[in-house]
């Protein structure tokens, strides 16, 4: 939508300071000037927005606030087929104050020794943009 309302100034701007090159008309009148820097300022204001708004995207992608999860609930469970290793569904509930906004996809379910035990896979949640808090608590 930025880009739309940006591209309707600048057609409303180039409209209205197009001058023909007729001599009787060379000049620009003093309306005509206040209406292109006032399309001039508004296009810049547009832009101006734009930037700030995908630096605030940035800036919220990476906000450590809710985005690093507690290495301690970093398990390994033995399993049959191998070790694997995931983030323990109970512990991040304990102790991680945003895991109900953990994503869906990285869940998993691994049968241990003597149960069923769930939780996320390391790897999902570093590609969603998580990261492993490295101190221990």
């Amino acid at each position: 939508m930025l880009k739309t309302a940006s591209a309707a100034v600048l057609a409303l701007t180039l409209g209205l300071t197009t001058v023909t090159a007729t001599p009787a008309h060379a000049t620009l009148s003093d309306e005509e000037k206040v209406i292109g820097l006032l399309g001039l300022f508004l296009l810049g204001a547009a832009v101006a927005q734009h930037n700030d708004d995908r630096d605030t995207a940035r800036t919220t992608r990476r906000d450590p606030g809710w985005r690093i999860v507690p290495a301690r609930c970093l398990t390994g469970v033995r399993t049959r087929h191998g070790h694997v290793r995931m983030f323990g569904k109970r512990c991040m509930t304990r102790h991680y104050a945003h895991a109900n906004r953990l994503p869906e996809r990285c869940e998993i379910s691994v049968r241990g020794p003597r149960h069923l035990r769930h939780g996320y896979t390391p790897r999902c949640l570093r590609h969603a943009g998580f990261r492993i808090d490295r101190m221990r608590h």
